[in-house]
């Protein structure tokens, strides 16, 4: 075979294997076959590599989330502090304001029992008449009660305290201060501002309400003897306000002793004597068991 011819043979075949190709893209289209890239990569945008040991954007979004909640939670934390500290302050003025509250009313009362008296006295005899036993210095002088048998320890008699009578602004102080002192459940202290009205006082109603209260302290310090000593001594002042109370914490004191028949006689006593009493149907309850 010639060059020439051999030539013209490769050339036909080049030309055969194009046409060849076209028409196996267009057989491809003509059935419906698309051949696509799924990849999903584009050649011409440069691709974002995440090296190991650091953080994609994905993560270090919900790592400052949680940072911040962290920060509320802290914050929270301090505003909770700050709310208990209040109300911790606020139950502590709430508990002196209470205190004033029953303070001021037992003066209103004092004043207004005062007054009553001054216009009983301009009427007819004083008000107040108190035992032949109150006749000694003693604030602890002995009575004859219904249940004088018993046998109950009683306060040591101390002297007066050495001092002049007390002016009505201090016995109110005094009684004030006393009253504040019993509702902070500071007993003694309480006792003490009590006892310096009970001795160095002017004023019988105050006296008397003193000296029940020097009893009550007694009472809730859980000291049921001396309580029902000093409060016997209430009965001293026969007309006060306090003397139904008295007896009734002297028939409760005997009782947690588990003194039964004498605390039967003290509520007894409120019964016959103290008719009106708002503790009438606790005494009478107690009367009959």
């Amino acid at each position: 075979m010639s060059p020439f011819r051999t030539i013209l043979t490769i050339f036909l075949l080049l030309s055969s294997l194009t046409l060849l190709a076209q028409d196996a893209s267009n057989l491809f289209y003509d059935i419906g076959l698309v051949i696509e890239d799924t990849t999903g990569l584009d050649l011409n945008t440069p691709q974002e590599s995440t090296q190991p040991g650091e953080l994609s954007m994905e993560q270090l979004a919900l790592e400052e989330e949680l940072n911040r909640y962290v920060q509320k939670l802290a914050e929270t934390e301090i505003r909770l502090r700050y709310q208990t500290m209040v109300i911790d302050s606020l139950q502590s003025e709430i508990s002196l304001i209470k205190a004033a509250g029953e303070t001021d009313k037992a003066l209103l009362t004092t004043k207004i029992t005062d007054l009553v008296n001054q216009q009983e006295q301009a009427n007819a005899s004083p008000a107040y008449s108190i035992t032949p036993n109150a006749v000694s210095d003693s604030a602890f002088a002995e009575l004859e009660t219904p249940w004088n048998a018993a046998v109950v320890k009683k306060v040591p008699t101390s002297p007066a305290p050495v001092g002049s009578p007390l002016t009505t602004k201090e016995e109110q102080a005094a009684y004030r201060l006393g009253l504040t002192k019993f509702h902070q459940e500071y007993y003694y202290q309480a006792i003490k501002e009590f006892n310096t009205i009970v001795h160095r006082g002017t004023d019988l109603n105050m006296k008397a309400n003193a000296q029940y209260w020097v009893g009550r302290c007694y009472y809730e310090k859980g000291q049921y003897d001396e309580a029902i000593s000093t409060l016997e001594q209430v009965q001293r002042y026969t007309s006060s306000d306090k003397l139904d109370d008295a007896l009734v914490l002297i028939g409760l004191a005997f009782k947690n002793k588990n003194r039964l028949p004498e605390a039967k006689l003290a509520f007894q006593e409120l019964v016959t004597k103290h008719p009106g009493s708002e503790y009438l149907t606790l005494a009478k309850r107690f009367v009959q068991e």
